[in-house]
């Protein structure tokens, strides 16, 4: 449990540079949504096409594994997503935000090095998929529903050409695509380029983490919502009970990816879920979210590993 702590204790630190950053004006309010365009289009595209251009798509493929870890955040995604809509009578693309929150995991900084600390390198495979659903399926479906949703008094025509307009548009998107061709492809920058987009990549999570930190220094207290512990448990407890029960419908799957795929869906929610949710207003939720999943994160990742036998 203390290395899990220790492993996510970074987080929190750059949270608190940008929260203390924010109070002590040192970082004007408005360089908050700034700094967040500069993560959403320019870092983070570069960090998935880095991701993406590591690594072998056709070498790390189990097609079983692949269905597995896409019907269990699917159907976390659809329940949470529902009950936003319907019970919690949210609007449309607030609820897709919640249900997305609910079902796409923090793989690549949280849950590669608790998996590859407790299973060792053989693991990549698996985290490599994981990030492929939740990069070519989780986060476009999000992204379209919710587009969709911020245009509901347009015609059904209208609402998909304008979401797909908007769509080719999105750098994330683009990058995401264009990393996934490259890499299917075997295409390699030439080193310079290669270190660029590295250079800028890398300041992603930094960047994301210190826009939490202020969004939570501008956040007044509205009362008790308890709207960011739905999507926070849902994902702590929900998404890897979905996962383990997918498993169970593809047997093929090798018993340490499978585990892996659990343990990863244990994690906390991405740590740009409040840059995603900014487009719609809903940063404030996310990051609240974000803070509850990540601070519980360490028990629950702990617990799920007990109950795999791998504690």
């Amino acid at each position: 449990m203390l290395d899990l702590f220790l492993l996510i204790l970074p987080l929190y630190l750059l949270m608190l540079v940008g929260f203390v950053a924010i109070k002590t004006k040192l970082l004007p309010q408005d360089a908050i949504p700034t700094l967040g365009g500069f993560v959403l289009n320019i870092a983070m595209p570069a960090l998935m096409i880095n991701s993406f251009m590591s690594q072998d798509i056709s070498e790390s493929l189990n097609l079983g594994y692949l269905l597995a870890y896409a019907i269990g955040s699917l159907v976390v995604f659809g329940a949470l997503a529902l009950v936003f809509s319907l019970v919690l009578r949210k609007p449309f693309s607030h609820a897709i935000i919640a249900g997305f929150g609910s079902s796409t995991s923090n793989t690549g900084f949280v849950g590669l090095p608790v998996v590859t600390m407790v299973f060792g390198t053989s693991v990549f495979a698996a985290v490599s998929m994981t990030i492929l659903v939740e990069s070519l399926l989780m986060l476009p479906l999000a992204l379209i529903l919710a587009e969709a949703g911020q245009q509901k008094e347009k015609k059904l025509l209208g609402i998909l050409r304008d979401t797909l307009r908007n769509l080719t548009r999105s750098p994330l998107l683009i990058a995401i695509v264009s990393g996934s061709i490259l890499s299917a492809l075997g295409i390699r920058f030439p080193e310079p380029v290669v270190k660029t987009i590295g250079l800028l990549g890398g300041s992603a999570i930094p960047c994301a983490l210190m826009i939490i930190g202020g969004v939570l220094a501008t956040t007044k207290s509205t009362g008790i919502n308890l709207q960011p512990a739905w999507i926070s448990i849902s994902k702590l407890a929900l998404h890897p009970a979905a996962m383990a029960l997918a498993f169970l419908l593809f047997p093929g799957v090798p018993e340490e990816m499978r585990v892996t795929g659990i343990v990863l869906a244990a994690s906390p929610m991405l740590t740009i879920y409040p840059i995603i949710g900014s487009q719609f207003n809903l940063q404030s939720l996310c990051a609240t979210a974000l803070i509850i999943a990540t601070t519980l994160s360490f028990l629950t990742i702990t617990v799920t590993l007990t109950l795999v036998g791998r504690a």
